[in-house]
């Protein structure tokens, strides 16, 4: 398959050189779609049959198949004063390959994105659950020196209240046994009196 050197169109070497569709340039051989274009690569004018044409490319968008494109160049070729109209293929094929290569490779990005943030917030959420098990150890440790502080204290205390409860009562109890040996608890009542 050769391009066409002025419109890029493709053409096939054996059906482009038994309509006279070929030019020898610097020893290379150039095949063309048309006349209009081996006279314009040759810099001539059109021949008797292209006298007052003119060659137009027409830019249309949107087109996304060949289907379509066959049909626009069909309707074309029918439409009063149009001489020949030809779509380029190749063009609508690369573009339409460019084009869903560019939309795989953007939802591969997309993909690739999200998975990266996922994985973020995974590590993320990890470091939070580990930060958190860090301070509720830290907060028990607290709680259970304060617990055992406190519980320390109050035996203490509670000691302390005994010995002194216990002081009180054997003073007491040896006061009072004083006094009966003595007698001078009678003696002091009797006084009193």
């Amino acid at each position: 398959m050769a391009k066409d050197p002025i419109c890029g169109m493709k053409v096939e070497p054996k059906k482009a050189e038994p309509k006279g569709l070929v030019s020898i340039k610097t020893g290379k051989k150039y095949y063309f779609c048309s006349k209009n274009c081996k006279f314009t690569f040759e810099g001539k004018a059109a021949g008797p049959k292209d006298s007052g044409m003119k060659k137009e490319s027409i830019p249309i968008t949107g087109m996304t198949c060949v289907s379509c494109a066959s049909t626009i160049e069909s309707s074309l070729k029918n439409t009063k004063g149009v001489h020949d109209a030809k779509h380029n293929s190749e063009l609508l094929t690369t573009t339409k390959t460019e084009y869903e290569a560019a939309l795989a490779k953007a939802r591969a990005e997309a993909q690739n994105i999200f998975n990266e943030g996922r994985k973020k917030a995974d590590a993320k959420r990890a470091e939070i659950l580990e930060e958190a098990k860090t301070e509720v150890k830290i907060m028990i440790e607290s709680g259970k020196k304060t617990l055992e502080a406190q519980k320390t204290k109050m035996v203490d205390e509670a000691r302390e209240e005994i010995v002194s409860l216990a002081m009180e009562a054997t003073r007491k109890v040896l006061a009072k046994q004083e006094d009966k040996i003595s007698g001078t608890g009678i003696a002091k009542e009797i006084e009193s009196i």
